[in-house]
């Protein structure tokens, strides 16, 4: 199997994995962004912390967007490794409460709090990044495995920045 197939395979595999948490409630899945090796979701608890901004104006990489988000959960499949990511998008970021938690968390966990400036270009900061090696790996019940340790790790990162914020 070449590479190109086995990435498709583990991130068909990984789309069903997240279609799962999505029914179970655990997740919101983004379907309007998959590609053959990325994968991105958002949760409820941080959707409320981190609305999504009401104006329309250029989300992500998906062009134009109403509403868009300021975060959200990436999966990336790369040949022998799963990485989890959570990143923080800043363009026209609204309200000002959100800018001041999105800048918060640069500086709390990345030592790099925006500055005024940069909150007016196009911009994400990945404060996080879990990976698992999944080396020649391709059966559905690992990859799945390695999804939900990824996602339990991911998730007590979240609730770390989330009782971070609301203690301020």
């Amino acid at each position: 199997m070449s590479t190109d197939e086995r990435i498709k395979k583990i991130t068909d595999i990984i789309i069903e994995w997240t279609k799962q948490k999505a029914e179970d409630g655990k997740i919101e899945f983004d379907e309007t962004f998959s590609t053959n090796d990325t994968i991105r979701y958002r949760t409820k608890e941080m959707t409320k912390r981190f609305p999504d901004n009401p104006k329309e104006g250029k989300g992500w990489s998906l062009g134009y967007l109403k509403p868009y988000p300021h975060y959200f959960y990436e999966i990336e499949c790369m040949s022998t490794t799963l990485r989890l990511k959570l990143a923080f998008h800043a363009n026209d970021i609204m309200p000002i409460t959100t800018k001041n938690k999105c800048n918060s968390i640069m500086e709390k966990y990345m030592n790099h709090p925006l500055k005024k400036d940069e909150f007016k270009g196009t911009l994400y900061r990945i404060p996080c990044i879990f990976s698992c090696d999944i080396n020649e790996r391709v059966n559905e019940n690992d990859i799945r495995n390695e999804m939900d340790k990824l996602y339990y790790q991911m998730m007590g990162y979240e609730s770390c920045i989330l009782n971070n914020i609301s203690e301020e």
